[in-house]
């Protein structure tokens, strides 16, 4: 085990990036030189286990298949993913053209991961690119019964997008059955078990929000305040579509559910941000506008978004060249939310940011 202490003169503290490695976790074998050979393809016991067992094989399967066994062959393209030597992309093709020396369990195993693999990917695309319509492909997958490897590192983002893709959309039924594939899928995971209990507490309340919505369409005109406020604090509405109902909810809202809406269009506002700012939306844009709704904007954003919008305010203060900036900033949000706020942290990094410069 290796742990990197950031200390100076500490032997093989760089272990982690001189393999070629990013992160921690991170599990890899090494061969007594200290080579690499070989790291799991997922993050499971199960995983760990087969590149284990893949170690053991590999020499003598890729004896057979040099010498022209075609199930060794087969075996061997299996073994080499087990040891991360190949992509999905790479066995799947690979399984393709030796077909007819593959078992019925090979061939399904084989396109089981290509399924999983392509869960991965989409999944990826839309942590980039929140357009980018993976979450669609995703719940279509779902649709047709497409479903990743249960337990696996693909069935966790999987059945997270699609459940945060169905409470944006205030889909009930979907948020249900979400929090049925958590279950059966990731029983052994007690964050994702809480996150199917959450789903499950959602779907109910938009059953209280559809029948809400009855009543509406039944004669009662005054209730979309009171719907579109339930959407709200069930984080069950995009920005885009609150404000496309927002004039319709504040004509028939009362003073307090008024001052409620204003509050919420800010903090969607600020949520929409943050999704844009972790999917490679213009960082100086976004940074601005956080700014500009902290100090200026009535209503001010929550004071419980602190911890959200920290991230983008401690870049900022990375890469400010003027301290002076950096003090007017902290003093127009300091005065605003008082030093008793959460938001006295952005304050915090502002002013520290600052002080390094004078340094």
């Amino acid at each position: 085990m290796n742990i990197a202490t950031h200390l100076d003169g500490v032997p093989y503290d760089k272990l982690l990036q001189e393999k070629g490695f990013r992160g921690y976790p991170t599990l890899a074998f090494m061969d007594a030189e200290g080579n690499v050979v070989g790291k799991p393809n997922d993050r499971t016991v199960k995983a760990f286990g087969q590149s284990r067992d893949a170690l053991m094989a590999i020499d003598s399967i890729r004896a057979l298949a040099e010498a022209g066994d075609m199930k060794a062959k087969v075996q061997l393209l299996f073994l080499e993913f087990a040891l991360g030597n190949i992509k999905a992309g790479a066995l799947t093709s690979g399984i393709e053209g030796l077909a007819e020396h593959a078992t019925p369990e090979q061939l399904l195993e084989a396109k089981q991961i290509g399924l999983d693999a392509r869960i991965y990917d989409l999944y990826v695309a839309g942590s980039r690119d929140a357009n980018s319509g993976s979450n669609e492909k995703l719940v279509a997958l779902l649709n047709a019964g497409e479903l990743p490897t249960p337990g696996s590192r693909a069935c966790s983002v999987f059945w997270n997008s699609i459940g945060v893709h169905a409470q944006k959309l205030g889909d009930a039924a979907l948020l249900r059955r979400v929090a049925a594939g958590m279950r059966a899928d990731l029983a052994s995971d007690g964050r994702s078990q809480a996150t199917a209990t959450t789903y499950e507490e959602v779907a109910t309340g938009l059953d209280k929000r559809d029948a809400l919505v009855a009543r509406h369409a039944g004669g009662e005109g005054e209730l979309e305040a009171k719907i579109l406020l339930l959407e709200v604090s069930l984080d069950a509405i995009t920005l885009e579509a609150f404000l496309g109902r927002l004039d319709a909810a504040m004509a028939v809202a009362s003073a307090e559910e008024k001052s409620e809406l204003l509050q919420a269009a800010v903090d969607l506002e600020v949520n929409s941000l943050m999704t844009a700012y972790w999917s490679d939306g213009d960082a100086t844009a976004i940074e601005k506008r956080l700014f500009e709704l902290l100090e200026t904007n009535e209503p001010a954003p929550s004071a419980g978004l602190a911890g959200l919008i920290g991230y983008p305010i401690f870049n900022f203060g990375k890469r400010a060249t003027d301290p002076a900036v950096l003090d007017k900033h902290a003093t127009a949000i300091g005065e605003r939310y008082g030093a008793e706020s959460p938001m006295n942290r952005l304050v915090k990094s502002l002013n520290e940011a600052a002080a390094k410069l004078r340094e």
